[in-house]
């Protein structure tokens, strides 16, 4: 029995092993079939090796590239054909046209096992748009076929853009030294050019001496008159001129305000100062056509204070200013021709000369005791016998009458060059072609940012409209912003720091 049971134990033992061993050889062919029918099908694919296996190419318009192609074929391939496949811009834009990459010779029929065949791939870009492409070319044969992985960057030739930058750089350069120098200059010339038409068509600012009236009406009454306020506009004009040949702009700036201001001075109360210019200049007449002058101190001492009086005249803020100054003289000439009267009556033989040589050395505006010599002088006189009453002396600088008639000049004064008439044109035509410029660059810059380059423009509504306002604004501040900063740098095209 226990033999038995031993001879049973060890037959299933053998029948275990045996199942065993056919198991193993059944998945050891399997695995071997699986491994010949991959080997297969990996020798049918890998008949032909192409290098390299995709192309990248950056190229400017017009370009014609070439790329070498290497071909290995593991067994004889027949009908090998290179075939150009859709281009696509990133865009989805226009296609590279067809045939733009192609082999320079044809495949050979049939190309042999074991053998490299070195093709030149040609890229014509001549028609191509500018962009990126990307696709497939595809090689063919039969049994089968392979494709190369294709990307294609065109742009623009580099002469053109060059060339833009450049004038880019020199327009801004001519606008930026025109701003720092033209235009300053420019607003002085059309400044004082204005200031000129304004001198010119008032008669009363004309010099009788070197612009004698030739018009056809009548000359005014108050032609002339104002020649004291002409030569101080003249000195500033002069002065503003000077300064701008040697690009002192700060100080053609001050003499033009100056001129200015005292053209406005004079245009505000332009009847009171004709009207007390007439009496100082009547004054003067009088003092000049006195016998005596020649050897009086005191008329000598009133013709000198009526001439600086008048030289004044354009600094002071009024004609009541001007009234103020010359009535001390007034009225010592006004004593002086009363007390001369008198002398004239004495009859008295020596008394007349010693009262007229007392007289002329009397001075009325320096002797702090004037008034008290003239009357001791005055009660002298009047107590010499025969001595008719004085007869009262004609003098008022109350305001008279003058005419406000607007004339045209006989002869225009200018106090600038002849080739400085385009001034106010050229600023006109700089304010406004700046403006355009700045307007229409930021205007496409954004239009082109936030609306060409979104396809989905106004899908988020006004949000999308209220960024375009607000792009605007922010490039502008911005410019404005750098403009600033950049002239605090002192950083210009040219020397533009006035002097």
């Amino acid at each position: 029995m226990a033999r038995l049971l031993k001879m049973t134990s060890w037959r299933m033992a053998l029948t275990s092993s045996l199942f065993l061993v056919l198991l193993i050889l059944t998945a050891v062919q399997a695995v071997a079939q699986t491994t010949d029918n991959q080997q297969t099908k990996s020798s049918s694919g890998n008949s032909l090796t192409v290098l390299p296996t995709s192309i990248n190419l950056a190229a400017t318009t017009g370009d014609t590239k070439e790329r070498i192609l290497v071909l290995k074929a593991t067994q004889p391939i027949t009908m090998p054909r290179v075939l150009q496949l859709d281009l696509l811009r990133a865009d989805n834009g226009n296609n590279l046209p067809l045939n733009t990459i192609y082999l320079k010779q044809a495949l050979p029929p049939t190309l042999t096992s074991n053998t490299e065949y070195t093709e030149l791939l040609t890229i014509n870009l001549a028609n191509a748009p500018r962009g990126e492409y990307s696709g497939n070319l595809l090689l063919t044969y039969e049994g089968g076929s392979q494709t190369l992985s294709v990307n294609i960057k065109v742009k623009d030739g580099w002469c053109f853009p060059l060339v833009l930058l450049i004038l880019g750089v020199l327009v801004g350069m001519v606008v930026t030294n025109y701003r720092g120098r033209g235009l300053v200059r420019d607003r002085h010339l059309v400044l004082g050019q204005d200031l000129s038409r304004q001198i010119a068509r008032d008669p009363a600012l004309h010099d009788p001496d070197t612009q004698p009236y030739s018009g056809p009406l009548p000359m005014p009454a108050d032609y002339g008159v104002g020649k004291v306020f002409r030569n101080q506009l003249d000195n500033d004009l002069r002065e503003a001129v000077t300064a701008l040949e040697v690009q002192h702009w700060d100080e053609a700036g001050q003499a033009l305000d100056h001129a200015s201001t005292t053209l406005n001075r004079w245009r505000k109360a332009r009847l009171g100062w004709i009207s007390q210019l007439r009496v100082v200049k009547e004054l003067e007449t009088d003092i000049s056509a006195e016998p005596g002058l020649a050897s009086s101190r005191n008329l000598q001492q009133l013709h000198q204070a009526i001439l600086d009086a008048q030289l004044k005249a354009a600094t002071l803020d009024t004609p009541q200013a001007l009234r103020d100054l010359v009535d001390p003289e007034r009225l010592a000439f006004l004593d002086y021709q009363s007390l001369s009267i008198l002398i004239t009556k004495v009859t008295e033989p020596g008394k007349n000369d010693e009262f007229r040589t007392a007289l002329d050395n009397l001075l009325p505006l320096t002797d702090k005791d004037y008034l008290q010599h003239y009357g001791d002088l005055k009660a002298l006189v009047i107590a010499e016998p025969k001595v008719a009453p004085p007869k009262p002396a004609v003098g008022s600088l109350e305001v008279g009458s003058s005419t406000d008639k607007d004339y045209a000049a006989a002869a225009v004064w200018e106090p600038v060059r002849g080739d400085d008439r385009l001034a106010a044109p050229k600023i006109f035509v700089f304010r406004w072609a700046t403006f355009g410029l700045a307007v229409g660059l930021l205007a496409i810059t954004g239009f082109i940012n936030l609306y060409v380059n979104n396809a989905t423009f106004g899908a988020n509504g006004v949000t999308e409209y209220f960024g375009l306002v607000l792009w605007g604004f922010g490039a502008e501040t911005t410019r404005s912003a750098v403009a600033q900063l950049v002239q605090n740098w002192g950083i210009d095209a040219g020397s533009t720091t006035s002097k």
